[in-house]
């Protein structure tokens, strides 16, 4: 067992109400007839016993999102606990709404979120508070339960099923429970486990530890007057599982009686199966192990929800210019009519008027009036419609629609949709009533000041699949052309660029090596520091760059220098590989399949670090693509070349800093960028701070800490002139 100061996460658990029934489930919804609901003060009695807690502050139901005082309640969790990471949130449009959770909010590691996290089935109130959710929360546990989740039986006892004691507490002790997941609080105190937790909500139990400071501070040692609710919990024992979707619960007939005692309404129904311990054989089932044992993959958490979470209940918005001539606007109208229709017309032509009349389109003029006057008068013209799309005097397109439909928005944003030049064209505006920055009403003629930068949004539709041939159709044959006339597509051409100094031969080799067994054509360029070794220039594939001194900035000058060579030569993509790293030789064709299937410009990679002498020391979890991507992880196609130029221009001071100071960059440019999870990146750490995470000590010569603290004291003993001119630089690209 673990002592709650130890775990990931703590969980308060807000309410035990949920919109789901599933089977076997740890907190047993379904079974009370009346649920609690976490008052406010309780709440923050348990927010401000946390303090101090290094995990993340959980909450929890049941499903949390329909607590009604939901937004009061995150509201104190965000003023009180951790920090705001906007780096993390959904505001772009989201075209794989789970792909953007498990990359960006499904890290639940001390020093690797913002200690703020929510747990939820995704109901429609989690769409009602959407924005406040990206603002608030750096992890999200998401499962719509859309997917089959295997639960396993909780309501059994192992006095029932015959577990001696000195068998019984080598299991309780090993509990994947306790041991993996969390220690809770619900309105009647702190409990060591969220299980027991939620047995004594459900039960009636005498309760738990005093919601306290420091709480959560006690030891094992300190657990016997809550391990009596162990004694009727069966989830560390081999038991049968079952489908989650099933509704259904196991129970032992004990439990069945105290099910019957509290008058559960899933026992009413019928959605309790009592558990036979007399035919009961242990060596039939498994013990439950691991930190998420019900799903065969997190790819199951989200289905249905994704489709739940795009736009709904449009307010189709047509201003047009008055001069528009009336014959073009009924074109117009009626091209709008097959997708979003037209709602309400804004003009100040009487011809205009005349044929929304016609059509049945409500007319909004604008003459004489402000634009908060406009704003107001279209949302109670909306009624219940909460999305807004300002055509400004175009048709949306199928592209368009295809976007809205499939694609996750975030109701706190304003977004600035546009399509592709080769596209028809549209130019439309989305937004929603719902924003807190329209809580106070808006200038309709000026309402992207209302949003904070990082929400307003400007964004071009993404590239659509090729149709799909049908396989049932035989074409017809071609006719014989006149002259043979095949075209191909020109090759995609990719440099890998990688600085050296004094490496050592086979280590450059090494890394040399795995660019030629890329499953993808490229082309090294191998960048000398000042000290060329001439056993590069017997390689073949390889552009050997050799500059005239050492430049001491960490490879950033020759990195530099690289990246410009294959701009010149037309290259298409470029990738960064330092000397002493290598590359699994599928790396490249993952980050060209994933540019090629997202559509994005910056592709990176997971790594894996690795000792001095090439053994594996861990898989990273700092890699992420969101708290950071090394130098050596990085694809970058031909839109975002120009944050090369940064190697070259970032001051030498700052250089033992490249790598963050380059991620930030690309964070600020906006351009849009995937992450592979997969690790096809090796790292030869010389970083002292790997070791010790890894709790081993580090290898001769190795890299301290104070490498990083001296470019920041530099930093911050430059003029604030200086550091805001170049904090421009970094984030934007100009001074």
């Amino acid at each position: 067992m673990r002592s709650p100061a130890d775990m990931k996460v703590i969980q308060i658990e807000i309410t035990n109400a949920c919109t789901k029934r599933c089977g076997n489930c740890t907190r047993f919804c379904g079974h009370h007839t009346k649920p609690f609901f976490m008052d406010f003060d309780t709440f923050r009695q348990a927010v401000d016993s946390l303090a101090g807690f290094g995990g993340v502050v959980g909450i929890m139901g049941g499903e949390p999102t329909i607590h009604p005082d939901f937004p009061r309640l995150v509201g104190y969790l965000r003023d009180h606990v951790g920090y705001d990471d906007p780096t993390r949130a959904a505001y772009a449009p989201t075209p794989d709404f789970l792909d953007h959770i498990l990359n960006n909010a499904f890290n639940f590691n001390r020093g690797y979120n913002n200690q703020r996290g929510l747990w939820t089935s995704v109901s429609s109130k989690y769409g009602e508070h959407f924005e406040l959710i990206q603002d608030t929360f750096g992890v999200q546990c998401i499962n719509d339960h859309s997917s089959p989740s295997e639960h396993t039986t909780l309501m059994a006892t192992r006095a029932e099923l015959g577990i001696p004691d000195e068998d019984w507490f080598r299991l309780r002790d090993n509990c994947w429970v306790q041991n993996n997941w969390s220690a809770s609080i619900t309105p009647k105190g702190a409990f060591f486990c969220e299980v027991a937790a939620a047995m004594d909500a459900t039960l009636g139990g005498p309760g738990g530890w005093p919601i306290e400071p420091g709480w959560w501070k006690r030891t094992p040692k300190d657990f016997a007057d809550q391990l009596h609710w162990c004694e009727l919990c069966s989830a560390c024992l081999p038991v049968p599982k079952r489908n989650a979707n099933d509704e259904t619960d196991d129970a032992s007939p004990v439990w069945v009686e105290k099910l019957k005692g509290i008058n559960s309404p899933k026992l009413r129904k019928g959605q309790v199966e009592e558990f036979d311990p007399v035919r009961y054989v242990a060596g039939d089932y498994t013990v439950t192990q691991g930190e998420q044992p019900y799903l065969a993959s997190n790819d199951q958490r989200i289905g249905v929800a994704q489709q739940m979470l795009v736009p709904k209940n449009i307010f189709a918005v047509l201003d047009v210019d008055d001069a528009l001539p009336v014959a073009a606007l009924r074109a117009l109208i009626e091209a709008n009519q097959a997708a979003f229709g037209v709602h309400v017309l804004l003009s100040d032509n009487p011809e205009h008027h005349a044929l929304a009349g016609e059509l049945g389109i409500a007319v909004l003029p604008c003459a004489d009036k402000s634009g908060e006057e406009l704003f107001a008068a279209l949302k109670s013209a909306a009624g219940t419609r909460d999305w807004v799309l300002m055509l400004h005097g175009h048709v949306a397109t199928e592209d368009l629609v295809a976007m809205v439909q499939t694609q996750v928005f975030n109701p706190g944003c304003f977004y600035s949709l546009r399509n592709r030049p080769t596209r028809p064209e549209f130019a439309v505006d989305l937004f929603n009533f719902r924003a807190s920055a329209l809580v106070g009403g808006g200038d309709l003629f000026a309402l992207k000041a209302n949003y904070a930068p990082r929400k307003v949004q400007f964004v071009l539709a993404p590239f659509a699949p090729l149709p799909k041939p049908d396989p049932a159709a035989v074409p017809a044959p071609a006719p014989e052309p006149a002259a043979p006339a095949v075209q191909t597509a020109p090759p995609f051409r990719i440099a890998v660029v990688t600085p050296y100094y004094k490496e050592a031969s086979e280590i450059l080799a090494e890394c040399h090596d795995s660019v030629t067994a890329q499953s993808v054509p490229c082309t090294h360029f191998m960048v000398a520091d000042g000290f060329p070794n001439t056993v590069v220039d017997g390689w073949g594939g390889v552009e050997h760059l050799v500059l005239s001194r050492a430049h001491a900035n960490n490879g950033n000058t020759p990195r530099a220098i690289g990246s410009m060579s294959a701009i010149a030569q037309n290259f298409d993509a470029i990738a960064y590989l330092d000397a002493d790293n290598w590359f699994r030789s599928d790396h490249l064709e993952r980050m060209l399949e994933l540019h090629r299937s997202k559509g994005v410009s910056i592709c990176t990679s997971n790594r894996t670090m690795h000792r001095p002498d090439g053994s594996i020391l861990y898989c990273d979890l700092e890699n992420d693509g969101v708290t950071f991507v090394d130098t050596s992880c990085f694809f970058l196609t031909r839109r975002a070349f120009r944050l090369t130029a940064l190697w070259g221009m970032m001051p030498n001071q700052l250089s033992p800093l490249c790598d963050r100071i380059f991620w930030q960059a690309v964070q600020s440019s906006r351009l849009p960028r995937a992450h592979s999870r997969e690790a096809t990146v090796a790292f030869r750490t010389r970083y002292a701070s790997h070791y010790a995470f890894a709790g081993e000590e580090p290898p001769p010569g190795a890299v301290s800490p104070e490498q990083f603290s001296r470019p920041a004291r530099w930093w911050s003993e430059q003029p604030a002139q200086f550091r805001q001119e170049w904090d421009l630089y970094f984030t934007s690209g100009g001074w």
